[in-house]
Parts: C-alpha cells; structure tokens; sequence
C-alpha cells in the first residue's frame, strides 16, 4: 500500500526553522509547506505502527488537525519534527491501548527518509528489506518471518526500531520524542532489537 502522496524532501533544522519564522510572521502557505512536509512523515509511523490502512489514514488526519491546532502554542523549546512525532507517537500508543490491537506492521508501508547509521544487523535487515519485482521466495519468505517477529514486539518496542531504522531518526530526537535521557533510549533500542533477534530465531531465521 503507497502513501498518499510521494514522500517529500527531508527538511533540516534550518529549513524548519524559516518556515516556523515565516509561519509566525503570518505567512499561511509556510504552514501548508510544514503539513505537506510531515503529513507522510506521520503517515508513515501510523501505518507501520498499526499495520492496517483505514486506521492509519484515520489517526494521520487526527494528528495533523492536532499540529494545526497546537501550532499557536509550539513554544520552540524543540524540533518542529522531535514535537510532530511526539504527537504522533502519543496518538499510536493511545489508540493501541484503546483499541487492544496487536496486529504486525507491514515492511511494505511507506518508509522515511531512511538516514542515519543502523548500528546493528538487524537494523540493516530491517531497513533493506524490501521486496522488488525480482524478489525471489527466499526473501519474501524472510520478510514476512521479519514482519511476524516484530508484530510479536510491544508496542514502544515496536515504535524504536521502526522510528531508529526505518525512519532513521537520531538517538538525540528519540530521547526527546520519549521524554527520557540518551541513555535510556539506546538501552531500550539495543533490548527492542535483542528481542527482535529473539523473535527471529524462535522461527529458525536468525540473523548474523
């Protein structure tokens, strides 16, 4: 299933920044630019949080209507991105916990700008594994046991390695999407991905 929309070009820091200053100066269309940046963005986490379109599509829409009615009150003191991940973070977490859903998100879903280094085999799997035409069934077959093992995972689990190796967000930003120290997030990153490997092995597809 594609994204509504092609994936727009990464905005740094300095870009987020202009729009912001623009935005505030009173410039409407800086924050159209802001919502057609990260709306697939958002997109993104939500499908692969929660592996199913319709709910997805749902909670992408009710977390930009968040942004847009919360952006008067941004007070800057962080990233424009760290403060719309956080939303959309907080919204997946709250819906799984209201709805009880524990189904696997699909690798199929639309990624992220994919940078930043993945630190551990597992992270390269997860973050290459995608199926092409000439995909054979070998890998397909790697795939949907990679699919199944992280549907296995909790749901913050879940989120850390999709947000570190799929979205390629940096250890910095997750500790402050998560309101926790540096620390703390690489720890939980590391124990996310050992029960990824887990998981894996359990269905006799272990990684290196």
């Amino acid at each position: 299933m594609s994204s509504p929309g092609s994936q727009p070009d990464h905005l740094d820091s300095s870009a987020e920044e202009t729009l912001l200053d623009a935005w505030f100066a009173g410039d409407e269309e800086a924050m159209a630019d802001l919502l057609t940046c990260f709306k697939p963005r958002v997109w993104s986490i939500c499908w692969r949080t929660l592996g199913h379109h319709e709910d997805a599509a749902d909670l992408t829409q009710d977390v930009m209507v968040k942004v847009i009615l919360g952006l008067e009150g941004f007070d800057r003191r962080s990233k424009f991105s760290t403060w719309v991940y956080r939303i959309a973070v907080n919204a997946c977490m709250s819906h799984l916990r209201k709805q009880k859903l524990r189904r696997h998100p699909s690798l199929d879903a639309p990624a992220g700008d994919g940078a930043g280094e993945r630190s551990t085999s597992r992270g390269n799997q997860l973050a290459s594994m995608e199926p092409g035409p000439a995909a054979d069934v070998e890998h397909v077959d790697d795939l949907r046991a990679l699919e199944a093992a992280l549907g296995q995972l909790d749901e913050e689990q879940r989120l850390l390695i999709l947000l570190r190796d799929r979205q390629g967000i940096e250890y910095v930003q997750l500790a402050e999407i998560f309101g926790v120290p540096v620390g703390t997030i690489k720890s939980r990153i590391f124990r996310a991905r050992s029960a990824l490997c887990e998981r894996m092995e359990e269905r006799g597809t272990g990684g290196p």
